[in-house]
């Protein structure tokens, strides 16, 4: 994955490096004096470098919806949403409850 965010715990000079390329492109991009070159984007983007890393999380998003198992996946999330919405409004808050009691059980067979 190439989106690297600018506090990349993995290495955080990483992302510092990848933060910087990106203000200077779009310092380029606004007619301004910048420190990076045509060059070095074509060769970053070569490497599948992301320069607006929100347009390519949206788009990436978009286009993950707008494919059939996408779209299934997310029809699905939203129809156990609503699922739990109107079971809370038929039962209160026990579904909450009753589901915490649940997952508490577990962990505490987990930790027996």
């Amino acid at each position: 994955d190439h989106m690297v965010p600018l506090r990349y715990k993995p290495n955080p000079e990483l992302g510092l490096w990848v933060s910087r390329q990106r203000q200077e492109y779009k310092l380029l991009q606004a007619g301004k004096k910048a420190a990076i070159s045509e060059e070095r984007i074509q060769k970053l983007l070569g490497l599948g470098f992301v320069f607006y890393p929100r347009h390519a999380a949206t788009a990436k998003k978009k286009k993950r919806e707008a494919h059939p198992a996408g779209k299934a996946k997310h029809d699905k999330r939203q129809k156990v949403v609503k699922e739990v919405a109107t079971a809370k409004e038929s039962h209160g808050e026990r579904v909450g409850e009753e589901r915490q009691a649940t997952e508490s059980s577990k962990v505490s067979c987990v930790h027996v």
